[in-house]
């Protein structure tokens, strides 16, 4: 029995030493490949063999000796495919007659190095740069006949691992896709074979705001710009046509009004914007640089709230959208901005709909004002205002440390006293008006009366001058 298990061990052990002595290799079709054998030593002499396996012992391919001497049999399908440098046999453009199991030896000691050589097919589809929402295909394969198995393993552009079905990833890609993907064949904890594949991926510039706010006369700057790891050559690849912007007002009344066409991009060197003039005070800009197609506005105002929409139009009728949702922040006072002393008034800070819970509103009154405020809140209600109310009221809102917009309004007070002495001069005003009036009134009526007893007095058919006459 002790002998039996001393056998099976010794077999075990000539076993491992046999597969100690084969290596693996992968490469894919189309790949240089070299295959090192290590030299003899410091032999005087020595011939180096290169073999492959055709199952009947093998076949000689290329030898080198000590002096330098180098051959090549002249065999099919390895014309031209064969070179030797230094210690290794070089095989250009490997095909699918190539792959197979190579054996080193020389004429020196009788150490024989097996090296096989597997195909390692690697593939993506679609093969043109992809548009985001789009399905994505990665396969790593090898023959699965061969033993032993590799595991294989696929890494992402942010070298994550990621989860395949026998070498095949299938998933809809983002921008964040984009980038060179890593097929890694292991045995065990070793990694013999690494391949890479590109992968391109159009979309926007990876933005969370689609939605901003401005204030009434303040500028507005709409972006729509590619990712930074998208090229311009990636999107004409992917056939580009058409971009444009379109604009649809918000509607109060819960009707959807019609989309307008802001401007459109001419494709032809060199890009130019065109702009369909439908409304007033909005620019065009296209940064090379930095690929961005943007809308500016220079003064915004009311009929500025609503959606805007960067459009890019590919082949196939395909369409990349990023749709920016704009608000107008306003300080509204109740019931107006011109009080007097003692009044009541309420302030409201709104955009007119309800804010994003990561939103706050922030209110600062004007300066000297001592009285606390609840700054968060959407309305300030003040019983009676003072003079100190007067002045500049700045509403801001904010989004963590950020502050997205700011609104202000001037408001005006006036004291009491200075309301009774206006209503003393405005008064006085009015009773010398009608003074002034009444006396043009009697002097118009007198002067038309005398014009009219002047008009009697001659009244006679035959005038005759004045002096004496005969009777």
């Amino acid at each position: 029995m002790k002998n039996l298990v001393r056998s099976f061990i010794l077999l075990i052990a000539v076993h491992v030493t046999a597969l100690g002595a084969n290596e693996l290799m992968y490469a894919r079709e189309g790949e240089t490949v070299k295959i090192t054998c290590p030299k003899p030593g410091k032999e005087k002499s020595w011939t180096m063999y290169w073999d492959i396996e055709d199952g009947h012992g093998g076949i000689l391919l290329a030898w080198l000796n000590d002096f330098g001497g180098k051959g090549f049999e002249d065999l099919p399908d390895w014309e031209t495919k064969l070179s030797i440098s230094d210690n290794s046999l070089v095989i250009d453009k490997i095909q699918q007659a190539n792959f197979g199991k190579f054996l080193c030896k020389n004429n020196v000691n009788k150490n024989k190095l097996t090296i096989e050589v597997r195909k390692l097919d690697v593939r993506m589809s679609p093969t043109a740069p992809l548009l985001a929402g789009e399905s994505m295909s990665l396969s790593c394969s090898v023959d699965p006949k061969a033993e032993p198995r590799p595991d294989i393993q696929w890494l992402n552009p942010h070298n994550e691992e990621v989860a395949h079905r026998q070498g095949i990833v299938t998933k809809t890609v983002t921008v964040q896709d984009s980038g060179i993907w890593t097929c890694a064949v292991k045995h065990g904890e070793k990694i013999i074979q690494k391949v890479t594949m590109s992968v391109a991926v159009v979309d926007f510039s990876h933005d969370p705001v689609h939605r901003q706010y401005t204030s009434i006369h303040e500028p507005l700057r709409l972006c729509c710009a590619f990712h930074p790891r998208v090229s311009w050559e990636h999107v004409k690849a992917r056939g580009l046509q058409e971009i444009y912007w379109q604009f649809r007002p918000k509607s109060s009344s819960g009707l959807t009004p019609p989309s307008e066409t802001l401007c459109f991009l001419s494709l032809q060197e060199p890009l130019k914007w065109n702009n369909t003039g439908q409304r007033k005070g909005v620019k065009s800009i296209y940064e090379p640089k930095t690929k961005n197609f943007s809308v500016t506005i220079k003064d915004a105002k009311e009929d500025n709230r609503g959606e805007y929409t960067c459009t890019m139009k590919f082949e196939k009728n395909l369409f990349l959208n990023r749709t920016i949702h704009v608000e107008l922040l306003q300080v509204i006072a109740s019931p107006k901005s011109h009080l007097v002393s003692g009044q009541p008034l309420n302030l409201t800070c709104t955009t007119g709909y309800p804010l994003p819970s990561d939103v706050k509103l922030r209110w600062t009154p004007p300066e000297g004002l001592n009285r606390k405020f609840d700054q968060d809140s959407e309305q300030l209600i003040i019983e009676e205002v003072g003079s100190g109310y007067g002045g500049t009221w700045r509403c801001e809102l904010w989004q963590g440390t950020t502050v997205l917009t700011s609104a202000v309004l001037k408001l005006q007070i006036d004291s009491k006293l200075n309301l009774r002495m206006l209503l003393i001069i405005c008064s006085g005003a009015a009773i010398a008006v009608l003074i002034l009036a009444l006396v043009l009134f009697l002097y118009r009526r007198k002067h038309r009366k005398m014009r009219h007893l002047r008009h009697r007095l001659c009244q006679c058919k035959n005038p005759k001058p004045k002096g004496f006459y005969k009777t």
